[in-house]
């Protein structure tokens, strides 16, 4: 690979450093589907790390950053001849995947996807380049007999002791929503002691057909309805999965 187009010896060594464990790794597939000793791995996971480095040291529109792409292409495509050669190429299944991408974005910009996210209005703790949102956890609950339904709402974030505290005060809003009609409102209110609000529900409708929205002070606001059915995306769960 050419000498990236940047300044320092720290960086170039770090490039090659990286280039180095990119052919030590392409040799190490190589010794996996070549091996006599044992059979070649049902599946196998590679990962190549010259693009990000040369892109973190010398920015995504730098030559560097071109010639470590080509760089990479001509390893995939060893191993891709590597599986081709063992009579594996036809039948193996490619995932090809990245940790983050360096696209061609305005190298002049000032955004900052991170910053953005908060002054969009999302609450949020910016830590660069960690984002950590600020929510609430909701359970909402109808009586057996649909005639009251209840919110309880605490912090999303657990304290050490693994308790989260009830929040107060947060406002709720709750409608019935029939296809056709207008939303009407059946009660508007703030959580008491507990984090909890109570209120009345038509015995007629159906829970599915209840809105609750909730909305604290210094928290994003929930949207779901009285089945627990969330209405809006839940952005957390997106971004840290289930277990979030």
């Amino acid at each position: 690979m050419r000498a990236p187009a940047a300044e320092g010896a720290d960086g170039r060594a770090l490039s090659s450093e990286a280039a180095s464990l990119d052919n030590r790794g392409v040799a190490q597939v190589i010794e996996l589907f070549t091996c006599d000793e044992r059979p070649p791995p049902d599946f196998v996971y590679h990962e190549l790390i010259l693009t990000d480095g040369v892109g973190h040291d010398y920015g995504p529109h730098s030559d560097g950053l071109g010639d470590a792409l080509e760089e990479g292409d001509r390893r995939i495509g060893r191993v891709l001849d590597l599986l081709e050669q063992c009579g594996l190429y036809d039948e193996t299944f490619f995932v090809v995947s990245a940790d983050h991408g360096m696209a061609p974005q305005d190298r002049d910009s000032q955004e900052n996807a991170i910053r953005k996210i908060r002054d969009d209005g999302l609450a949020c703790v910016v830590a660069e380049p960690m984002l950590w949102l600020l929510d609430v956890r909701v359970e909402v609950e109808r009586s057996a007999d649909g005639r009251t339904g209840r919110v309880r709402v605490w912090e999303n974030d657990a304290l050490p002791t693994g308790e989260r505290p009830e929040v107060e005060d947060a406002e709720v809003r709750v409608e019935l929503h029939r296809e056709g009609q207008e939303p009407e409102l059946l009660a508007a209110g703030r959580t008491g002691p507990g984090g909890v609000y109570g209120f009345p529900t038509p015995p007629e409708a159906d829970t599915e057909h209840i809105a609750v929205s909730v909305r604290a002070e210094g928290f994003n606001p929930r949207h779901l309805l009285l089945d627990g059915t969330s209405l809006a995306l839940d952005l957390r769960r997106v971004l840290y999965g289930d277990g979030a």
